[in-house]
Formats: structure tokens, sequence, C-alpha cells
């Protein structure tokens, strides 16, 4: 498997619609536990932490011990470039399932029993059930 550093977008993604999910029940579902983030300093803290475990898995993936040589987007310097955290619009349910999948994806040789990538899996499981039943296509297929 090959691993990569997310962009800074595909995180501020995450976050945005994380926090969008907290404010407004019925545009995502309701996060809970360390995704609950209301403040703009529990955003910029679950950014960090989303990158740090970004880092660590691609860390893992290709046993290296310097994390500014590893694969992703680059500073002037060729190396890694460092985490900028912005406040974007919040992303739509499939755009945002998206960047969850692709930041665990890039995760996922590392720790995959951190409570941070556990929280985000679940998360993105529930958010898959949420756009389906949201669905003009679940709303038209029969019941019963």
């Amino acid at each position: 498997m090959s691993a990569y550093v997310v962009d800074d977008s595909t995180i501020n993604k995450v976050v945005a619609g994380l926090r969008a999910a907290f404010g407004n029940g019925d545009r995502y579902p309701h996060p809970t536990g360390n995704l609950a983030i209301v403040s703009y300093a529990e955003a910029v803290s679950l950014a960090n932490d989303c990158r740090a475990l970004n880092v660590a898995g691609v860390m893992a993936c290709y046993g290296e011990e310097d994390a500014t040589n590893l694969p992703g987007p680059c500073g002037e310097d060729g190396k890694l470039a460092p985490f900028t955290f912005n406040t974007v619009t919040p992303p739509t349910p499939t755009s945002f399932y998206k960047a969850i999948r692709c930041l665990l994806y890039q995760c996922d040789e590392g720790n995959t029993s951190d409570l941070l990538f556990m929280a985000l899996d679940k998360y993105a499981r529930d958010l898959a059930e949420w756009i389906v039943q949201h669905s003009e296509a679940y709303d038209l297929a029969e019941w019963g």
C-alpha cells in the first residue's frame, strides 16, 4: 500500500463538516465524543490531531523516522509542508464523506486502534447511512 500526507484542504474539509454537523443536525448526522467540536480552538485542535494521525500512519507505512521526508504537500525546501488550518465552507455530504474516507485510508498503516481513527471511521459509516437515507433514490425505493 502506498500512503501520503493529505493536503490541508482534506483535513479542513473534514473539520468544517464536523463543525457544521454539530451545529446543524439536519445537514449531517450529529457527531459525538471527541468529534463534537464547537469552538474555533476545538476545530484547530482536532485538525492538528488529524494531521498527526495521518503523519503517524504514513511514517508507519514507510518505516520513516523523519516526518519531513514523507510523501505529501511539500514546501519550497522540498520537505513536507507544515499544516495550516483554515476555516472553509462545509462540504456537501458526499464530499464530506469522501474527505473522511481519504484521510482514514492514508492513516490506515498506523495505529487503527487510535481513538480518533476509530471515531472518524464510525462517523464515516454513520454519514454514509445518513446520505443514503436522505437520498431521493431511498425515498422512492419500495418499503416492505
